[in-house]
């Protein structure tokens, strides 16, 4: 048999409402590089794909 089921409120706290001061806004980027692996883990992935599953 299964344990009572709890239902919990769940509040967000704003900085303003904990007493902290706000973190400044970020930037949010993405950097996109064309990478080629190195020549160990190219013939690594190589290897695993040989094998049979």
């Amino acid at each position: 048999m299964a344990g009572p089921l709890v239902l919990a409120a769940i509040k967000v706290m704003t900085p303003q409402i904990a007493g902290l001061t706000a973190l400044p806004e970020m930037a949010l980027f993405s950097r996109r590089k064309e990478a080629e692996p190195d020549p160990v883990a190219a013939r690594l992935a190589d290897i695993l794909l040989q094998v049979p599953v």
